[in-house]
């Protein structure tokens, strides 16, 4: 930093900006992804529009003028930070879908491990001097944070995938991770706060509180997901026949052994699990679901009945 201090318009820096996010997004697009889908492309619009609405936020309320070095670093960040989105919206997918066909798993665990590497080096090379650099300095390091976890949920997806989207640990620890990231983010952004007093602007501090409200969001959602997995686990399954016809809805998959809720509908465990994680319903009639009345009442089911029997 502080090599070139050669003031920008912002309309140079807006064109450069864009012209040099197109060329490098393409050309690593080309290197380590297929075709993007229409679904990922929707999630990642939104994604970067956020993005470029936080720097804007951040960063031109504190700037009399653009230096070359800080496009430099302004360009590197939106790259890295680009791929990253992407990187973690095919995990968000894989999620919702179980599918990890139109991915390069291994190129993308490459590309997560190269965008580490450039951010520590950043890191290790970069000097808070001013207000800016000082803001960039927390965005790395937040970035380098989330790097990290998205390396650990492509693990555990890879895990996941060999024990054939069955792995009962999977949603824990997605959720895990997600809670670490957003607590590391919301701890980051409160260490900048502290540093910027007492000039510290209106943005900055909304943007701390929507984070640290989007922390215990993200906490909670684990602490319901740990109790409805403590309830599942403790509820009497209902055992079918093989050669029956019964499909757990949210796999697709056949039932053999399965949750029975109050409402009628029976599920695998563990995708009731996974579904529980984000939704308190059954995924079928969308009635409220209350496992503390299934354990009270042991519910009795044949699922051999016919009507000439009864």
């Amino acid at each position: 930093m502080g090599l070139l201090r050669l003031p920008l318009p912002l309309f140079v820096l807006f064109n450069t900006f864009i012209t040099t996010f197109i060329g490098i997004f393409l050309i690593i697009k080309h290197i380590f992804y297929e075709e993007i889908t229409t679904a990922e492309m929707k999630v990642m619009s939104s994604k970067i529009l956020n993005e470029i609405w936080t720097i804007l936020i951040f960063i031109l309320s504190g700037l009399s003028d653009i230096s070359i070095d800080l496009l430099v670093i302004i360009i590197l960040y939106i790259s890295i930070k680009v791929n990253k989105i992407l990187i973690e919206t095919r995990i968000d997918l894989y999620n919702e879908t179980q599918s990890y066909y139109y991915s390069k798993r291994v190129s993308m665990f490459i590309l997560s491990l190269i965008l580490i590497g450039i951010t520590t080096m950043i890191l290790l090379q970069y000097s808070t001097t001013d207000f800016v650099s000082l803001i960039f300095y927390c965005f790395f390091k937040i970035l380098f944070y989330s790097l990290i976890c998205d390396v650990l949920q492509q693990i555990f997806c890879f895990v996941h995938t060999l024990y054939e989207f069955q792995w009962k640990y999977y949603t824990l620890t997605s959720l895990s991770i997600k809670s670490i990231k957003l607590l590391l983010a919301s701890f980051e952004f409160f260490i900048l706060f502290k540093s910027l007093l007492p000039n510290v602007f209106v943005g900055l501090l909304i943007f701390s509180i929507m984070h640290v409200w989007e922390s215990i969001s993200s906490l909670e959602q684990l602490m319901t997901y740990i109790y409805y997995s403590y309830l599942l686990d403790h509820l009497s399954l209902v055992h079918y026949d093989a050669k029956e016809e019964h499909e757990c809805v949210i796999c697709r998959d056949v039932l053999t052994e399965a949750a029975h809720l109050r409402c009628g509908h029976d599920f695998h465990v563990s995708c009731l699990k996974g579904w529980l994680a984000r939704a308190s319903d059954c995924p079928i009639c969308r009635n409220p679901i209350n496992l503390k009345e299934n354990n009270e009442e042991e519910v009795e089911i044949n699922p051999t009945w016919n009507v000439h029997e009864i």
